[in-house]
C-alpha cells in the first residue's frame, strides 16, 4: 500500500452529529475564578462573576426565559441550574458557560471521552 493510499484510508475525526439536544456547550475561562489565588484573597475573591449560561438573544427568546432567570442546563447524564444571560457575542445554538466560577459547576455536564457536549436548556 502506498503512503497516499494509507492516508486516504484514515478518516479525520469529525464533530459528533447533533442529537435531540439544542445547544452545543462551550466552557470558557474568565480572568477571575475560584482558583486558589483569587479565592483566598479577600480583595480579589469578589471579582469572580459567578456561574451563568450565555446564549444568543434569539435563542433566549426561543427558550422562553427572561434574562437573569434560572434555567436548567441538562444532557443525558447530568443537569445544573444557572442564571441565563443574553449575549450577541455567542453564536446561535451555542451555550457558553464560564469555567470554575462560584455557583453551579458545569463540569458535571462534560465527560472526558466525549469530543463535544450537547445540552438542552429549559426555563424553570
Amino acid at each position: 500500500m502506498s503512503s497516499a493510499q494509507a492516508r486516504a484510508s484514515v478518516a479525520a475525526p469529525g464533530a459528533a452529529p447533533r442529537n435531540s439536544y439544542d445547544f452545543r456547550l462551550v466552557l470558557s475561562r474568565k480572568l477571575y475564578d475560584r482558583a486558589a489565588g483569587t479565592a483566598n484573597s479577600p480583595s480579589m475573591s469578589q471579582l469572580a462573576p459567578g456561574s451563568s449560561v450565555q446564549v444568543n438573544p434569539i435563542d433566549l427568546e426561543r427558550i422562553g426565559a427572561a434574562e437573569g432567570s434560572n434555567v436548567r442546563v441538562s444532557n443525558s447524564h447530568s443537569s445544573v441550574v444557572l442564571p441565563v444571560v443574553a449575549s450577541v457575542a455567542v453564536p446561535r445554538g451555542t451555550a457558553l458557560v464560564p469555567f470554575n466560577q462560584p455557583g453551579a459547576d458545569a463540569r458535571e455536564l462534560v465527560r472526558h471521552g466525549d469530543s463535544v457536549t450537547d445540552v438542552r436548556i429549559e426555563s424553570i
